[in-house]
């Protein structure tokens, strides 16, 4: 039923809620693939490096709530599935606005646990991979969003870096590039530079003039500008991430 690799993810800072669910869902899948985290940081880092299938996030936690990580995942453009989990079932209002795949109280009722995995193969069946169409020196290739890290302004054409290290030219201004991906979670953080909000790995600071530089999943190194810096840690720490 589950692809190679994936993992099931809890976030919950409860240790006696998440061994409830981790045995509710060893009934499910496999023990192995249950990764259970208890912030939110831990949870966006793992979604950053591994194939999460469904996520089971709690709304109420210490260091902020599973509404942030719902949040940085519309953000940044991430189609992964997830649950909120809560203890009191006034949140349900508010965490609908989410779009989640259900929202389950805890204790977990076992038999609606099983129909989240029915709903989670219905979703997979439905939704569309989504993926974009862009036009380049070596033809029209499609990339799912994460599979790129960074486009790059360079001189009248623009290079689109891909996490696995492939390079493609553009022949498009990068005003139009970032209208194109709107929706798709990249940020302009530099006039000269887009960035899939997903594969920024590290923000940390240069020794020169107070600069800021954004650390890409593949190994890219983008400049970030003053204006910019703001408004992008505020996109990433709002979601719970931590930057460096």
């Amino acid at each position: 039923m589950r692809q190679k690799n994936a993992f099931v993810l809890v976030l919950d800072d409860s240790v006696e809620a998440a061994a409830a669910t981790i045995a509710s869902l060893g009934q499910i899948v496999p023990r192995e693939t249950i990764l259970c985290v208890q912030t939110a940081g831990e949870a966006i880092r793992l979604m950053e490096n591994e194939v999460i299938d469904i996520a089971f996030l709690d709304i109420e936690l210490t260091d902020t709530n599973g509404f942030a990580v719902a949040q940085y995942m519309k953000d940044t453009g991430k189609t992964i599935p997830y649950v909120f989990l809560t203890g009191h079932a006034g949140y349900a209002i508010d965490g609908y606005a989410y779009e989640p795949l259900d929202f389950l109280t805890k204790p977990i009722d076992f038999m609606r646990l099983k129909k989240v995995f029915h709903r989670l193969e219905e979703y997979k069946k439905e939704k569309p991979s989504k993926k974009i169409a862009i036009n380049t020196d070596d033809g029209l290739v499609l990339f799912h969003p994460e599979e790129i890290s960074y486009i790059e302004k360079n001189a009248r054409s623009n290079i689109l870096y891909a996490v696995d290290g492939r390079q493609y030219t553009i022949h498009r201004s990068l005003n139009e590039i970032e209208e194109m991906l709107r929706g798709f979670g990249f940020f302009r953080c530099h006039q000269s530079y887009l960035v899939c909000l997903g594969n920024i790995q590290q923000l940390r600071q240069t020794t020169i003039g107070r600069a800021h530089i954004a650390c890409m999943a593949g190994g890219g190194e983008v400049p970030v500008s003053r204006a910019k810096y703001p408004e992008l840690r505020e996109i990433l720490t709002g979601s719970g991430a931590v930057c460096i």
